[in-house]
């Protein structure tokens, strides 16, 4: 099985409480799930895809540090875009 596939399912599995005080009828329009994702290293990857066109970054496996992460990840991400 994929992961994309795997993540899909994940997705359709989850059960998701409409508590919303506006509309008992208005149903389940959208599902968000997130992963915890840590690299081996232990280290995030902040920084341009390689296997992407040249103008695709990203912020990856931050493992719980998201935080952190955000911060020096939009510092750095603007230095590489800015060249």
């Amino acid at each position: 099985m994929t992961l994309r596939a795997l993540l899909v399912e994940q997705i359709n599995s989850s059960s998701v409480m409409d508590t919303s005080p506006f509309s008992d009828d208005a149903g389940i329009v959208f599902r968000w799930s997130g992963q915890v994702m840590q690299p081996v290293d232990g280290l995030a990857f902040i920084g341009r895809n390689p296997m992407d066109e040249p103008i695709v970054y990203f912020a990856t496996g931050d493992s719980g540090n998201g935080m952190t992460h955000a911060t020096i990840a939009g510092m750095l991400l603007t230095d590489l875009i800015q060249g």
